[in-house]
């Protein structure tokens, strides 16, 4: 993915072990807490995302992209681990699973957002893509807090039959 620049923040691929253990680095921080790492096998068959402020580099936002060639490769994704994706088999589009999408909890400047979805944007185009998929994360175990949300979703956002 090519890089892209908004205002004081660089979006670009992740491009060796260091990058990988930053995006690792912040995911946990985010997902586990601080200290702590998140990992796992789809780090190495999807392109991560790095967004980092141009003046100290520090890494402020980190997301990956899968792209499957068409609903056939729905097992290989990160949310087939979880969800029966068997019904998107005969999907005959590409599809890009975006998934461990974080920022720091100290940033809250909209042009991370931008430079985020504006590469999303960017690769679903490219790639042809028929339909963008994923997992979300709640904050704690009360569906109720998220019940819009929830019902968002539901109503607008469900996958093709």
């Amino acid at each position: 993915m090519a890089e892209l620049i908004r205002g004081r923040y660089r979006l670009r691929t992740a491009a060796s072990q260091a990058d990988v253990a930053q995006a690792q680095a912040l995911r946990g921080l985010v997902f586990r807490g601080a200290g702590l790492s998140d990992a796992d096998a789809f780090d190495l068959s999807c392109r991560l995302i790095l967004i980092e402020e141009l003046a100290g580099g520090a890494v402020v936002a980190t997301f990956r992209i899968c792209v499957l060639r068409t609903g056939a490769d729905a097992g290989l994704s990160y949310a087939a681990q979880h969800y029966d994706l068997g019904p998107l088999s005969g999907f005959p589009y590409p599809m890009v699973e975006l998934g461990r999408f974080c920022l720091h909890p100290n940033w809250h400047d909209p042009d991370i957002l931008r430079l985020a979805w504006g590469a999303i944007t960017r690769c679903t185009d490219r790639e042809g893509a028929g339909m963008l998929f994923g997992c979300v994360s709640f904050r704690g175990a009360d569906a109720a807090a998220y019940q819009a949300a929830f019902n968002a979703l539901r109503d607008d956002h469900l996958a093709p039959e």
